[in-house]
């Protein structure tokens, strides 16, 4: 899900999953929907750690893991899941699909690592400027449904479609950008068949978002008006019943999503009809990724906000203790990037 640019002229890692999530409107609407949400104090401390525009260092993680020393972290952003599966069955916490004889990692792992990074004092701030972008890319990753997709079709890119008549669709691939800031120099176009990942990760967004009035002050990709459009305001009571929540929870929201995604032939040509089903999927998906992001922040940077559950902690807790059991921590644990070599700025293509 990324029109993220590339800082190298070499587009994807051979061997890389395609598995890009929610691409810049998607994802800055998840995390400008979490940014409205936090505390005040919250904010603050954000803001001290990653500037006064964070919506637009969500999509980052999908940049540096092209970069030579950040390439382990391309797993991190999905978990493949067969129909027959739980999360925990052998095969699916801990894999190998590149065969290098190391575990990869994966999307729920990400987030509790990337949530107890932070909330390390051992963590640099450095450090933890990238763990917070890691966090809150994840969070929208998992809230796609085809990020919890099939294994066999890699969560919808082996599933070849049509989009309103189009088999096709131009890419302008950023190649060079400007070292620490969102301006891409040089893009080369580049035909890319229409799958139905990207039908997910970018197409409905875009018809959807296409529809909407011009927010002003918003970006060219118009994640503003986007996440003001699936907004809704919520008691008390139900806003609880969504953030109090893990990872594990909501990859088996997705699971359930992916239904009205798989629901397709291939080659078929997607119109009106599959654009409404999903868009009322995405969208409501994309919100919550938003209002359980900002919990998760609130909890880091500001613990006396809205603390939580202690059904939540003890669940949490248990997850974690599962994991560990079967060495899952272990992609995470020997990540190292180098401090000499650190990753780029945030990095954005331009709209297609």
């Amino acid at each position: 899900m990324n029109r993220a640019a590339i800082a190298v002229a070499s587009a994807l890692v051979v061997g890389a999953p395609n598995a890009y999530a929610w691409r810049e409107t998607g994802h800055w609407a998840v995390c400008e929907i979490a940014y409205s949400n936090l505390s005040e104090p919250a904010r603050t401390r954000l803001d001290g750690l990653v500037g006064e525009d964070f919506p637009r260092q969500c999509t980052w993680p999908d940049v540096v893991r092209n970069l030579p020393e950040w390439t382990s972290t391309r797993w991190w952003h999905f978990v493949d899941m067969p129909d027959a599966t739980d999360y925990l069955s052998p095969g699916v916490l801990v894999r190998d699909a590149d065969n290098d004889g190391l575990d990869d990692g994966d999307v729920i792992r990400g987030i509790l690592f990337a949530t107890d990074a932070l909330n390390s004092p051992a963590t640099s701030e450095e450090l933890k400027r990238d763990w917070v972008r890691f966090l809150a890319h994840f969070v929208g990753d998992i809230h796609q449904p085809l990020h919890v997709g099939r294994p066999g079709d890699e969560g919808g890119n082996k599933i070849r479609v049509a989009w309103y008549g189009a088999t096709q669709y131009l890419y302008p691939e950023c190649v060079l950008a400007t070292p620490g800031a969102a301006v891409c120099t040089t893009t080369v176009n580049k035909t890319k068949d229409v799958n139905l990942h990207m039908v997910w990760d970018y197409h409905v967004i875009d018809t959807f978002v296409r529809r909407l009035p011009v927010v002003p002050g918003d970006s060219e990709f118009r994640h503003k008006a986007y996440a003001q459009a699936v907004t809704r305001p919520l008691a008390p009571s139900t806003r609880t019943a969504i953030t109090q929540t893990t990872p594990l929870d909501w990859m088996n929201e997705s699971r359930l999503d992916r239904s009205v995604a798989y629901d397709v032939l291939t080659h078929e040509n997607l119109q009106d009809t599959y654009a409404e089903k999903a868009s009322v999927v995405i969208n409501e998906r994309i919100f919550l990724a938003g209002l359980r992001l900002a919990y998760l922040l609130n909890r880091v940077f500001d613990p006396q906000s809205i603390p939580p559950s202690e059904e939540l902690l003890r669940r949490e807790e248990a997850l974690r203790r599962q994991i560990g059991a079967l060495n899952g921590w272990a992609p995470y644990e020997r990540f190292r990037p180098e401090a000499s070599n650190p990753a780029p700025g945030v990095l954005v293509q331009p709209g297609l």
